[in-house]
Formats: structure tokens, C-alpha cells, sequence
């Protein structure tokens, strides 16, 4: 019976040893998500569209839609994830609030929604940081300022929020069973 004996030289082995060291590296445990969820308010009232985005100073923004009431949860969506990632990472952010509505069909012409100061999170002046869960945030936007008069008249800004009114009234009436015959209290 013959016996066969194979040598590597010593870098070889050197050589394995250290790919199976990176390889072993690669496998950490992924980074720790908070979850952050909130409402996104106007003048007080509650933003009925639009998106949230909370932009790093490095790295992939986290982004959500905003609801209907203002609420929002925040995500990551990435090409290569096979789901959306809830939460973001531990970190500063710099926010940024995107709300208009399209005037006329296959025109540019858009309605701001929301001073479009705040669209843009390096004009925005929203930064927060976030070092645990957040599941009730609010961000508090204004019209008040030089941007309603370059965004939006005064009427303008009126009719948005008696259209927000209307809706959350439309709303309320669907969901409370009060007598058709009562008068609903006058606002001031």
C-alpha cells in the first residue's frame, strides 16, 4: 500500500486562515433599528398628505408616506432588502416634509400643501435626534413667516385648512352616531 502525503507551504495556509477570519467578520449581527412613528402637524392640524424623510449625514434616507390624520411610520427601502426595514438607526437627522397637490392634469403646476422650505431637509431647519424608539413624534410645521407669502396667499392657506376641516368633519360624521337633527357647534 502506497501512502501519498500533500505539503503546503506555510503561506497557503496563512492565507486560508486569514479569508476564513474575514468571512467569520462579515457575519455580525445587523445594526439596532428604532422604531419612529409619529404625526406630521400644520398650523396644528394634521397634514392629509404627502412624505416624510429623515436623511443621515451618511447613508440611505428612511422615509414614509403620510396618512390621511398625519401619521406616519418611518422605513428604509432598499433595492436589495427582499422587505421594507422598519425603524431607523441610532443618529442625527435632518428632516425634511414633501406635501403638494397636482393643479391640472399633464401640467408642472402643484399646490404646496406645506411651505416648500420644509421639502428640502437642508432648508428645513428640522433636525432630531433619535437614540430609542420614537412612536409618538410630532413635527410641527407653520406657515408663519416670509414662506407664506412666496408659497401661498392667506386665502390660499384658509381654504386649505377648511378643505382639512371638511374632511376630518366627513370623517367624524361616519364614525359617531349622533341624531341627524342636532346642529354641530359653529367654529370660531
Amino acid at each position: 500500500m502506497t501512502h501519498y502525503s500533500i505539503t503546503f507551504p506555510v503561506e497557503v495556509i496563512r492565507l486560508v486562515i486569514l479569508l476564513l477570519l474575514g468571512a467569520s467578520l462579515g457575519c455580525d449581527e445587523p445594526p439596532v433599528r428604532f422604531p419612529v412613528a409619529g404625526k406630521v402637524l400644520i398650523d396644528g392640524r394634521p397634514l392629509p398628505t404627502g412624505s416624510i424623510r429623515f436623511v443621515p449625514k451618511s447613508g440611505r434616507p428612511f422615509t414614509s408616506k403620510i396618512m390621511k390624520d398625519g401619521s406616519f411610520q418611518l422605513s428604509e427601502n432598499s433595492v436589495s432588502a427582499s422587505q421594507q426595514q422598519l425603524g431607523v438607526f441610532p443618529g442625527t437627522y435632518q428632516v425634511a416634509v414633501s406635501a403638494t397637490k397636482i393643479l391640472s392634469e399633464g401640467s408642472n403646476e402643484v399646490e404646496w400643501l406645506a411651505p416648500s422650505k420644509y421639502a428640502d431637509s437642508t432648508t428645513s431647519g428640522i433636525e432630531l435626534n433619535i437614540a430609542g424608539p420614537k412612536e409618538n413624534l410630532q413635527i410641527d410645521l407653520t406657515w408663519e413667516g416670509d414662506e407664506l407669502s412666496e408659497d401661498v396667499s392667506a386665502s390660499d392657506a384658509e381654504k386649505i385648512h377648511q378643505a382639512q376641516d371638511a374632511s376630518e368633519e366627513a370623517t367624524s360624521d361616519s364614525t359617531t352616531d349622533k341624531p341627524q337633527d342636532e346642529e354641530a357647534p359653529e367654529k370660531s
